[in-house]
């Protein structure tokens, strides 16, 4: 009977512990803040927009470029597919326009890690991948840009051949002239470099 007991002991002590690391690896594989926080049909009631179109998932080109080494929204949309204007037709902004958004993960709520972008080369700036859109503010993030939340297993940068491209139009060349709602949206950050 005390064998049964102690080796009872001994197993909670073990799982306990891979119990609690599990939970705090998780975010690491799994998209346990889509899990947790995102109810279609909660926020749906939150936020007074139709649940199909917080569901809507969209391909994207972003832009990573801050406007300062603090930048609360460091990222900008190229390009959104579909076009966010054919969802809510009172928003015409996927057209040459850099959109300034907040950028979060299905796994962990958190922004892309400046680990994974690189040395902040243009080369490393431009990324592609799936992406939910939610009204500014949501989850408690920036007032007055939309929150993205990026599909982690769908997340990837751009080819060369594409950074090169994207890169040569937003700095003007190559004939498209691309307009920056940072000059429409006063949102109190200081631009410090370009």
């Amino acid at each position: 009977m005390a064998g049964t007991t102690s080796s009872r002991m001994a197993t909670l002590v073990v799982i306990i512990p891979i119990f609690i690391l599990a939970w705090f690896l998780a975010p690491y594989a799994l998209p346990v803040f889509r899990w947790r926080y995102m109810n279609f049909a909660d926020l749906s009631k939150q936020l007074s927009v139709p649940a199909a179109q917080l569901q809507q998932q969209f391909d994207v080109v972003m832009y990573y470029h801050p406007r300062n080494p603090t930048d609360p929204c460091p990222w900008q949309i190229m390009g959104m597919d579909p076009a966010w204007d054919s969802i809510d037709s009172s928003r015409n902004d996927e057209s040459s326009e850099l959109i300034r958004c907040t950028l979060i993960s299905d796994r962990d709520g958190e922004p892309p890690s400046k680990f994974f972008l690189g040395s902040q080369n243009y080369k490393d700036c431009f990324w592609k991948g799936k992406v939910w859109r939610f009204p500014p503010g949501t989850f408690n993030k920036a007032k007055l840009h939309p929150v993205l939340v990026y599909s982690a297993g769908d997340w990837n940068k751009a080819t060369f051949t594409d950074c090169e491209v994207l890169y040569s139009e937003v700095q003007g060349r190559g004939g498209k002239t691309w307009t920056n709602d940072d000059k429409d949206i006063d949102d109190g950050v200081v631009t410090t470099q370009q």
